[in-house]
């Protein structure tokens, strides 16, 4: 009879056939206990005696997360884990470090700014201002909704403490993920867990500041957020601006003095060129520094040669005005291609004014590069990049081609538009 009624019992066959809990199915047996790892609980078990039963008592194996190590923290591992995304726990691991790397630079700041009275209540291990802020941003109740007489009511709740626990951490990370992206994540966090171990900041109100919190917690400039202290100077690259100290006797003043490290882009070489750098960077796209450095060096190649070309087809009283140095080309015709005024619209009584405003010098040398990199890229496609620069390098040197005119063209435009000068104060 058994065929009649198969599959025809609505209960799973496993909860007729295995009646017993789901720790039978353990690897271990009833008789081995959980492990052990830390020194302190193992030392209290032998303090009170009960090490010594335990002796010949089998054990379960640790678990991956287990660790004897006394620099492990719990706290500090469920924090990894909740700033870790797409499982990639060594990039969770890095911005934490990182984050207590910044802390760690804050904290010493204020130590060394305060009064030797101050220092002791000024905190310097970022893990037990990890644990501060987590204590001080743990909530004792939550709302829940609940439905009674066909409407929602929120209720409010006891939390657990684990349950407490998650979300003080939860809402940490997302303070600092909830951050402008010029602002990098070990940064922002940093200064949430201070704010939060401080008992200020967004997790402890819960988001209710409708201020930024730069603009309320860090009233101070940007310069105290430097790894160097105050008494580090700016480097000094260029040997003939390190001349220059010597010889009027600054140098040996600075000799004890430390500097600042040098950055990437700056160097001591004397081939080095502040201008040819940017007007580089300006040709990059997507980050692929060598290709533009390539581009630019096949530009510098044809300007080379056809000056050359020039320069043997040339009188011979004549070659001495032929340039021969593509850095120079490119130095004139950046200067020839600069626009002095630009057109700023103006909203004035209903309408739109187009207002002649005077350019800075670093913004005029920016838009004359800019000018010429779009030149060189509005070409035909049998016409390589390199080779079009290359011509309105040299056009723009000799104050003719498309950017000269478009400059020209600008000028006469806010020559057009003078009346409306007077809009730029008003």
């Amino acid at each position: 009879m058994s065929h009649v009624f198969r599959y025809s019992s609505p209960t799973p066959y496993y909860r007729i056939l295995l009646p017993v809990s789901s720790k039978s199915m353990s690897w271990y047996g009833p008789n081995f206990r959980e492990p052990v790892v830390k020194p302190s609980k193992q030392q209290a078990l032998f303090d009170s005696g009960e090490g010594d039963e335990l002796a010949h008592i089998p054990f379960k194996a640790a678990k991956n997360d287990q660790t004897s190590s006394v620099f492990h923290d719990e706290t500090l591992a469920k924090f990894t884990n909740y700033v870790m995304k797409g499982g990639q726990k060594q990039l969770a691991r890095d911005l934490i470090e990182k984050a207590f790397a910044n802390i760690k630079r804050i904290q010493l700041e204020r130590y060394n700014l305060a009064e030797p009275g101050e220092r002791e209540n000024i905190e310097l291990n970022p893990v037990a201002i990890l644990h501060k802020a987590i204590e001080n941003c743990r909530p004792v109740l939550i709302l829940t909704p609940v439905k009674r007489g066909g409407g929602k009511y929120q209720v409010p709740v006891p939390l657990t403490e684990k349950r407490s626990y998650f979300i003080a951490m939860r809402w940490l990370v997302h303070a600092g993920r909830e951050k402008e992206r010029t602002v990098h994540f070990p940064e922002k966090i940093a200064w949430e867990l201070l704010d939060a171990a401080a008992n200020t900041g967004r997790v402890v109100f819960r988001y209710s500041s409708p201020t930024p919190y730069y603009r309320i917690l860090l009233p101070v400039s940007s310069k105290s957020m430097s790894w160097y202290g105050p008494n580090f100077r700016e480097p000094v690259v260029k040997p003939s601006k390190q001349q220059a100290l010597f010889d009027s006797g600054e140098g040996d003043e600075l000799a004890h003095i430390p500097f600042k490290a040098a950055k990437n882009d700056q160097t001591s070489s004397v081939f080095h060129d502040e201008t040819l750098a940017k007007f580089t960077n300006y040709v990059m796209k997507g980050g692929q520094k060598q290709l533009a450095r390539d581009l630019i060096e096949k530009a510098f190649a044809n300007i080379k040669r056809i000056q050359l070309e020039r320069y043997n087809l040339a009188e011979p009283g004549e070659r001495e005005n032929i340039e021969l140095n593509p850095v120079a080309i490119l130095h004139k015709a950046i200067e020839n291609c600069r626009p002095v005024l630009i057109l700023t619209p103006v909203k004035r009584g209903g309408g739109k004014y187009q207002v002649p405003v005077p350019l800075t010098e670093k913004r005029s040398y920016f838009i004359a590069m800019r000018w010429l990199v779009h030149a060189g890229r509005e070409k035909e496609r049998t016409v390589h990049f390199p080779e079009k620069i290359a011509w309105e390098l040299l056009d723009a040197a000799a104050n003719t081609g498309r950017v000269v005119k478009k400059k020209q063209e600008l000028h006469k435009q806010c020559e057009a538009n003078r009346a409306y000068a007077h809009y730029r104060w008003n």
